[in-house]
């Protein structure tokens, strides 16, 4: 990952680009998959959403510091990772 959200400048958010709608649409769907699980990640901000390629044609977005998060069992841990980690 190149940079994360906190570190990026405002400029790609205000040039009418499609960065914003894939920003968010990426976090919303990290979170699914943790609602999926019956989990929560506790610690969703701008420095812990990672991007590569925001210049080119399709960004990446990535929702990390999973160090906190909050599962009810261990398999649902190991299990949304495993789901994470595939997309």
């Amino acid at each position: 990952m190149d940079t994360d959200l906190w570190q990026l400048s405002s400029k790609p958010f205000r040039s009418g680009s499609e960065l914003p709608r894939i920003v968010a649409r990426s976090i919303l769907e990290a979170l699914a998959v943790f609602d999926d699980e019956e989990g929560v990640h506790t610690d969703v901000n701008p420095n812990n959403v990672f991007l590569s390629g925001v210049n080119g044609p399709s960004p990446v977005v990535k929702l990390g510091d999973l160090g906190n998060c909050k599962f009810p069992t261990a398999e649902s841990t190991s299990s949304m990772v495993r789901k994470l980690t595939t997309q």
